[in-house]
């Protein structure tokens, strides 16, 4: 009994690895011809996962039924809750490939589970595996990979829900090489990737859409070299959080957008938004930034958002797509070593 369970568990696996592997199989031709090869492979994860978790219902239902009811409802909740996922990532592709032919990539993959059904029965310990397997996916603690892609095209149109729906994980500074001692956390969108910030004083860098998106988020800490003895004043805060400084900390040349006061962690703060352009080899790159800052035990803590694109209008479209999440994940700062 035990070895036809770990059986059918490998069979769920060998299910998921194939969606994993697909993209690269059946369309790699293309991918070399696209700039987006990753975006492109999410998008076509996202829409597989979801086509092969639907296609799989008929089969466990025909031959299997015992938890009837059960089985519908999962399958019931997985279609409400990623439907627009599917078709969102079905219009990415149609983006991507003008000869984009949805029934041919379904085909294929239907072709491939139809194949395993006919050498595999559905028996009740691969019915309890894939309800599992079902249900981890639609609270979103599946330990499948392929999750994000789902996770980006349910959220695409409005980003802020995946926070709110609780798909996120928490990132600590703590024993961080570059945090300087500090001891602070935030909490990040579930597919926003998070990689070592490139510079001295950046301790880490989040960008959306699993790494390939245009928005990014980064973390630093700057020492202001004061003796630890030095006790920051009213005047100090005053000073830090004025017009004066933020307007002298955009860049020379950089168009200085506004200002504003705020408290984090019960702590007086700001942020200041400014946009610059850069040239990159050939092409201008239009760079929105926000910046939240705040002094405390005689360090400078700054968590800067940045939306980068060689289409300014773009930009302004990110913003009022992510804007509440610049929010959010500044508004979820806690110092671990203030309490």
């Amino acid at each position: 009994m035990k070895k036809k369970h770990c059986k059918n568990i490998k069979i769920l696996f060998r299910i998921i690895l194939f969606i994993s592997a697909f993209p690269i199989t059946q369309i790699h031709a293309q991918l070399r011809k696209s700039n987006k090869i990753d975006e492109v492979k999410g998008a076509t994860k996202a829409f597989l996962l979801y086509n092969s978790i639907m296609y799989n219902k008929n089969y466990l239902l025909k031959d299997y039924h015992q938890n009837t009811n059960i089985l519908n409802s999962k399958f019931i909740l997985f279609e409400a809750k990623y439907r627009n996922a599917a078709e969102n990532s079905k219009e990415d592709l149609k983006k991507y490939f003008k000869d984009f032919k949805e029934t041919e990539l379904l085909s294929t993959m239907y072709n491939f589970l139809d194949s395993h059904y006919k050498v595999n029965n559905v028996d009740e310990s691969m019915v309890d595996n894939y309800i599992k397997l079902v249900d981890d996916l639609i609270t979103g603690q599946s330990n499948n990979k392929d999750l994000i892609y789902l996770l980006h095209y349910k959220y695409k149109d409005n980003p802020v829900s995946e926070m709110i729906d609780g798909y996120t994980y928490d990132f600590y500074t703590k024993d961080h090489p570059k945090a300087k001692g500090t001891n602070w956390k935030i909490k990040l969108p579930a597919t926003w990737f998070s990689e070592e910030g490139e510079r001295p004083n950046i301790i880490q860098k989040f960008t959306n859409q699993y790494g390939n998106g245009d928005v990014s988020i980064l973390l630093s800490v700057k020492d202001l070299g004061l003796p630890k003895s030095y006790k920051i004043t009213k005047k100090d805060y005053d000073e830090m959080t004025s017009l004066e400084y933020a307007k002298s900390i955009v860049p020379h040349g950089d168009k200085f957008i506004s200002h504003k006061k705020i408290t984090i962690e019960n702590i007086p703060a700001s942020f200041v938004e400014y946009e610059t352009k850069m040239e990159r080899m050939d092409d201008t790159i239009y760079v929105y930034q926000r910046m939240y800052y705040f002094l405390y035990n005689n360090t400078v803590y700054s968590l800067s958002c940045l939306i980068g694109n060689n289409k300014k209008d773009k930009i302004y479209q990110d913003l009022l797509l992510n804007k509440d999440i610049f929010y959010k994940v500044a508004n979820s700062i806690v110092l671990i070593d203030k309490y």
